[in-house]
């Protein structure tokens, strides 16, 4: 076994895994169990989270397209919501 410094090996700090586990790992302090602080409140990662048991394995990239497409399809929900009443409300 050869033993060296980090100045030898030019590779390993570009290599990282760009999963969306590994990021939040990596982003937030993640103690036993999932749990995590976020904006005052405390949450837990495990299979209770919905969208922590679908995006947790995929690719950032393919994260931030998903969640990007979700949130444009409930905005244009509520726009479609709020105008549905604001035309009731004239009838």
């Amino acid at each position: 076994m050869l033993i060296v410094d980090r100045s030898f090996d030019i590779i390993s700090p570009v290599i990282h895994d760009y999963y969306y586990q590994n990021i939040v790992y990596d982003v937030r302090e993640v103690g036993e169990n999932g749990k995590t602080k976020a904006d005052n409140r405390t949450v837990y990662l495990n299979e209770q989270d919905e969208l922590w048991v679908r995006f947790r394995n995929r690719h950032l990239a393919y994260v931030m397209n998903r969640v990007n497409a979700e949130a444009q399809a409930v905005i244009k929900d509520s726009k479609k919501g709020s105008k549905l009443k604001t035309d009731e409300m004239n009838l």
